[in-house]
């Protein structure tokens, strides 16, 4: 006998989530088809790895859009939370970054964009926390 699935009903967020939630949603698992995920969250079927990572990765963006539409106020300490959460392959993950970083240009010297220098983040996120949006 077969086991009866239920469609949630339709969720924007949902839908779109594993185009938001960054890492291995927007890399290895972009191939994964809706079925699959469907299958994998459902737990019905056969044990798909693939499918079953990009829906813990999805679900751990949802719980952070949640976590952050319910606090009062923003901290660094909930936005390293929450990057931790979302890049837990990263070996920084959850901390303000200790090293320069630049985007581009395959070096410093040629780089598109020169990131604030790390000892500079503190005071950023600080001044950025403290601004009325």
């Amino acid at each position: 006998m077969k086991a009866l699935v239920t469609k949630p009903p339709f969720s924007a967020l949902n839908c779109f989530a594993r185009y938001l939630a960054g890492g291995v949603s927007l890399k290895q698992s972009r191939y994964i088809s809706r079925k699959r995920l469907f299958l994998a969250a459902s737990g019905v079927g056969v044990e798909d790895n693939d499918a079953l990572k990009l829906h813990h990765q999805i679900q751990q963006y949802l719980l952070s859009v949640k976590k952050l539409k319910g606090c009062t106020t923003l901290s660094i300490e909930l936005l390293c939370e929450v990057n931790k959460r979302l890049t837990p392959q990263s070996g920084d993950a959850g901390k303000i970054r200790s090293v320069r970083n630049w985007i581009g240009g395959g070096g410093i010297e040629h780089a598109i964009y020169d990131c604030p220098i790390f000892l500079q983040l503190y005071k950023a996120a600080d001044d950025l926390l403290k601004t009325d949006i």
